[in-house]
């Protein structure tokens, strides 16, 4: 729901490839976008759990993927007990 309401399409989930995997692959206004998910419980930035190893995971699982990727984007998710906070922004 959160991708659809900023215009893109999910075109497929928990992609495996060369050993890692593509959390999201969307469309967006003629681009396709990998999509990396991070998800903590509470305060921090879940963006800080990809490391340069999880970055390599992630840039080789799109190469090995054999289709055009405009970009690697990431989207950090932080559950609380009163509601859920939801960021999306460029990987590198």
């Amino acid at each position: 729901m959160f991708l659809q309401r900023r215009g893109a399409t999910v075109v497929d989930r928990n992609v495996r490839v060369d050993g890692g995997e593509i959390d999201l692959l969307v469309e967006l206004d003629g681009s396709t976008i990998a999509i990396e998910v991070k998800t903590i419980v509470g305060a921090g930035d879940p963006l800080g759990r990809i490391d340069a190893n999880k970055r390599d995971v992630v840039y080789r699982s799109v190469a090995g993927l054999g289709r055009r990727i405009d970009r690697v984007d990431a989207i950090a998710v932080q559950l609380f007990d009163d509601h859920v906070a939801i960021r999306w922004v460029p990987y590198l």
